[in-house]
């Protein structure tokens, strides 16, 4: 199933909202939308993500992330599909910049 594109400014308000979700008990298991990332857009285990500090941008995120059919594949809170990676606390692995470029 092919990726589907979301204009930037959804893509923005998305990582958003995906930067507030905690990591999850597990662990990571990192898989890339697209072949190769840059080092830059890989975090390490120590790195750090920029929060958004701008609820109004997290809240539009969450209502794009619920209505794109995001869900149908990456899950969130042990909710949604599993033919991706699981979108759990994705801040702590992976840059905004990355989240906004792959969506």
């Amino acid at each position: 199933m092919p990726h589907p594109r979301l204009p930037l400014e959804q893509s923005v308000a998305i990582a958003s909202y995906l930067l507030t979700l905690p990591a999850p008990k597990e662990g990571f298991k990192i898989y890339d939308h697209a072949a190769t990332a840059t080092a830059e857009e890989r975090l390490t285990e120590t790195g750090k993500a920029t929060l958004p500090s701008d609820l109004k941008s997290i809240d539009e995120g969450r209502k794009i992330f619920s209505t794109a059919g995001c869900l149908a594949c990456h899950s969130v809170a042990s909710l949604g599909g599993h033919f991706a990676p699981s979108l759990d606390g994705i801040g702590k692995h992976r840059t905004r910049a990355y989240i906004e470029r792959v969506i």
